[in-house]
């Protein structure tokens, strides 16, 4: 049996095992490399700070998982 809880699922989504899959998956270098690029872009917090992302997956952009 397997339990899987989605909540704070793409929060959490390890970047090099993320990775691993779309190389498995594809060998074309630009498709890696944006997808790579996507993974780690950083976001602004509503206080004007910028974030670096070592995890999870940017949400609401037009390449969303959700």
């Amino acid at each position: 049996m397997l339990e899987f809880d989605i909540k704070g699922l793409f929060d959490n989504i390890d970047h090099e095992l993320l990775m691993k899959a779309v190389q498995k998956h594809t060998d074309i270098p630009w498709v890696i490399l944006y997808i790579q690029r996507w993974l780690k872009a950083p976001f602004q917090m509503p206080d004007d700070t910028i974030k670096e992302r070592t995890k999870g997956t940017p949400q609401g952009g037009v390449i969303s998982p959700v």
